[in-house]
């Protein structure tokens, strides 16, 4: 009897052992996201872009929540900074120019960046009497749109990234920095998901951004407004290397192509 009541005894402060780590894992509090990487594929979109992020996706959080003994764990996965962080630096790798810009200027070519649906952070786990196990899932959707100048979609896609991330089952009470791992991972597949869609897209391939126009005064007194083609921008770019492909197929002889490529550098 006595040995029965000792090991009561122990089970019950092994048991108030365990609600008190609940209670302190119960508090509320947010994971800091490490900046994702992107890697680049080296095949750049040959013409500049601006890129609008809607603010819903800086400011999204997910409120994944568990239970650690009897208390429910809640906290905060301020996620969205660290994925439009991610998408920007995507942009940058993709586009030969990027500039971050609140809303459209009508100058460019807009990417368009907006969550489609909100975060997903999943947290599950299990416990024994004394072993914790746990996993961490999570789900981000992202729709991409390119639009002209004037507003007119060109492409648009939505991409999706998946994380997981396991931890060990020995006394590992659930806490915010275990879904760290799994967020990165999602906000990383969806870059680079991205990034290969943006430099394969046949859409985006064969856009042409008009030129860019300058006013200049005529003779008369007048205004009038002429394509610029600045130094490496798409138009100049475009007929350097058709230029290029015209005498490297015998089209135009050595004399022809110095002629030509000297008048469109006069015009930069």
């Amino acid at each position: 009897m006595g040995m029965r009541g000792s090991l009561t005894n122990a089970t019950m402060r092994l048991v108030a052992g365990m609600a008190l780590l609940g209670l302190i894992a119960g508090c509320s509090h947010a994971v800091r996201i490490e900046k994702p990487t992107v890697t680049s594929l080296n095949a750049q979109v040959p013409f500049a872009v601006d890129v609008v992020v809607n603010p819903q996706m800086r400011s999204s959080v997910a409120h994944p929540s568990t239970y650690a003994g009897v208390v429910k764990h809640t906290f905060d996965v301020p996620l969205g900074e660290p994925l439009a962080d991610t998408l920007q630096r995507v942009a940058h790798a993709a586009f030969r120019e990027v500039t971050v810009v609140p809303a459209p200027t009508g100058d460019r070519p807009v990417l368009d960046l907006d969550l489609s649906g909100s975060p997903v952070v999943n947290v599950q786990w299990e416990q024994g009497l004394i072993l914790v196990g746990q996993r961490t899932d999570c789900h981000v959707a992202v729709e991409a749109r390119l639009l002209s100048e004037t507003g007119e979609q060109i492409w648009q896609t939505v991409v999706t990234g998946d994380g997981q991330h396991e931890t060990g089952r020995i006394a590992n009470w659930p806490t915010a920095a275990q879904t760290e791992p799994a967020v990165r991972q999602a906000i990383e597949a969806l870059g680079a998901a991205l990034l290969q869609r943006l430099t394969t897209a046949r859409e985006i391939a064969q856009y042409h951004p008009r030129a860019a126009a300058t006013v200049k005064t005529d003779n008369d007194g007048g205004v009038s407004t002429e394509p610029r083609q600045a130094s490496g921008t798409p138009a100049a770019g475009e007929r350097l290397r058709e230029l290029d492909r015209l005498r490297k197929d015998g089209l135009i002889t050595d004399a022809e192509y110095r002629a030509k490529r000297e008048r469109i550098m006069r015009d930069l």
